[in-house]
């Protein structure tokens, strides 16, 4: 019979998932797992299986996090476009104000280990249509409200804000200040204003 765990799951988890965040798949020993979650190897690899598991069971805690942000976030939102370009700021602020200056742990991912490993690229690729649902599910708010042109296609400016989200956090680690980044917030927002 298993010996029951004597850890807090939620917490070893988010342990792993901001040292594989800082440090990425490659630079992360199994020592460095070790320290970070109090845990020897035995434990960790029959919690949660092999390294690579880890780093899935890590990409899978950030995406939740992320997405659940979000949709508090935009939740009884009565000024979609105002709500989307505070999430904007906001995404600037955080990646701007991080010391370790991890930046978005998706794109650090996408960039380590999207062609190396079939299930990070799936868990990249599914949070990136879930944000991309996320800003059409704002922007059809928007339109019904006359905030944005009848004529604007929700899907492509929901591509459109994406990219902008994720090259703005990306842009924040590649020396870019928070005041650029909101300069180019505000004239990136103006096509959307009805």
């Amino acid at each position: 019979m298993a010996r029951p765990r004597t850890f807090n799951e939620h917490e070893v988890t988010e342990n792993i998932r901001n040292l594989f965040w800082k440090k990425g798949y490659a630079d992360t020993s199994i020592a460095d797992l070790e320290a970070a979650t109090g845990l020897k190897r035995t434990s960790l690899y029959a919690a949660f299986g092999d390294k690579q598991s880890l780093y899935l069971t890590a990409l899978k805690s950030y995406k939740s996090m992320t997405t659940e942000i979000l949709k508090q976030h935009f939740s009884d939102s009565k000024q979609p476009l105002e709500s989307i370009k505070s999430v904007l700021v906001s995404s600037v602020c955080n990646a701007s104000d991080d010391p370790e200056c991890k930046g978005c742990f998706f794109i650090n991912a996408g960039a380590e280990r999207f062609n190396e490993c079939k299930d990070t690229s799936q868990i990249i690729s599914t949070n990136r249509q879930q944000l991309i649902a996320i800003f059409e599910g704002q922007l059809g708010i928007a339109q019904q409200l006359g905030a944005l042109s009848p004529d604007a296609s929700i899907e492509k400016l929901a591509v459109y804000l994406y990219t902008l989200y994720t090259g703005l956090i990306l842009s924040t680690k590649k020396g870019a200040t928070k005041q650029e980044l909101m300069d180019v917030i505000e004239v990136s927002m103006k096509p959307l204003e009805a």
